[in-house]
């Protein structure tokens, strides 16, 4: 289990390994005990140095789980309440079906610490129906298939993904070791995080840069370093991400600015597809062409999804994008 603890990627996994136990055993554990339970996590060590990092851990997880916490003479005792540690969930047959049919979903918490609770719960559920039910399900799931993306390898980062978390929970400022696409060396930043956010495989962390003043998203694997801080900061109103998303094309973040574009009649149909989820207007002009009007951030990728229509849009607005766009075709031509 050494090699296994290691390779899942250090405090995460043992904040998950700490729950399972407390879940499964039916009993209330010490941090002496629960030290000795994981031991051989560690090579069978128990030092006051990692009774400690449990007991930081254990105060973490108590904000996010349902940890009781009991004293017995001079000692502390954490346990799950007895309900929840098996629950009876009665499910009608199209419930069941949606939960195998979301298994292939699930498929992208591949080689994360949740991957085997799923394979556990799934195999569960397959045993407790008959067989003419579990025969009809399994027949069912091949008319749907989900393509998707499996996750990147976070082990390295574990520690990072952390202080984020914790950040987000205390309302904590982190200060941020950050390696930007464009520039040649990492720098430095406070940052107070708001959310994590998993897209496309890739886990994202989006909260206020203090060296910008505004509200940025940056890249997990980019982070080479975080570092918690006593220093709170107040977050008004909840992060609204839906809303951030509507107002921004893609991942880099900066000023909003108004687009206008006219596109021929096949590209605007398809260009309004792409942006159905972005707030925008769409005018249908007496020529058949389509003018698209919309007002987000991410102007770095609007420019580049705009150059991909090639001469099947026009620029309007602004008139530094549609400048710039006139001046390269004319370098390709001449």
């Amino acid at each position: 289990m050494g090699s296994e603890c290691a390779g899942m990627g250090g405090q995460f996994y043992l904040q998950w390994l700490m729950l399972e136990l407390l879940a499964s055993k039916g009993r209330s554990y010490s941090i002496a005990e629960l030290a000795l339970s994981l031991a051989d996590c560690r090579g069978g060590e128990v030092e006051e140095s990692f009774k400690r990092r449990l007991r930081r851990t254990m105060d973490l997880l108590s904000r996010i789980h349902p940890i009781c916490e009991e004293r017995a003479g001079r000692e502390l005792r954490f346990s799950i309440p007895d309900d929840l540690k098996t629950l009876t969930v009665p499910l009608t047959y199209p419930e069941l079906y949606s939960l195998l049919v979301s298994e292939e979903l699930l498929g992208i918490f591949k080689n994360t610490v949740f991957c085997s609770n799923f394979e556990r719960f799934f195999a569960r559920l397959r045993a407790s129906l008959g067989s003419r039910f579990a025969e009809l399900l399994e027949r069912g799931r091949g008319s749907f298939v989900q393509s998707y993306t499996l996750p990147q390898d976070y082990a390295d980062k574990m520690d990072v993904v952390l202080d984020l978390t914790r950040g987000i929970l205390e309302h904590r400022s982190v200060v941020l070791t950050y390696q930007s696409l464009d520039a040649a060396e990492p720098d430095r930043r406070l940052f107070d995080p708001y959310t994590l956010w998993l897209r496309d495989s890739f886990l994202y962390c989006i909260g206020l840069c203090n060296k910008h003043g505004a509200v940025r998203v940056f890249k997990v694997k980019r982070i080479l370093h975080a570092t918690l801080q006593r220093k709170h900061f107040v977050l008004e109103h909840p992060f609204d991400l839906k809303g951030s998303l509507r107002s921004n094309f893609g991942m880099i973040w900066d000023t909003p600015a108004t687009y206008r574009l006219i596109f021929t009649p096949r590209s605007g149909t398809l260009a309004r597809e792409e942006l159905a989820e972005k707030d925008h207007t769409a005018t249908l002009l007496p020529d058949g062409r389509v003018e698209l009007e919309f007002t987000l951030g991410g102007s770095l990728e609007i420019a580049r999804w705009v150059r991909g229509w090639g001469n099947e849009v026009e620029v309007q607005e602004p008139a530094e994008l549609a400048a710039r766009l006139r001046a390269e075709a004319e370098e390709r031509v001449g």
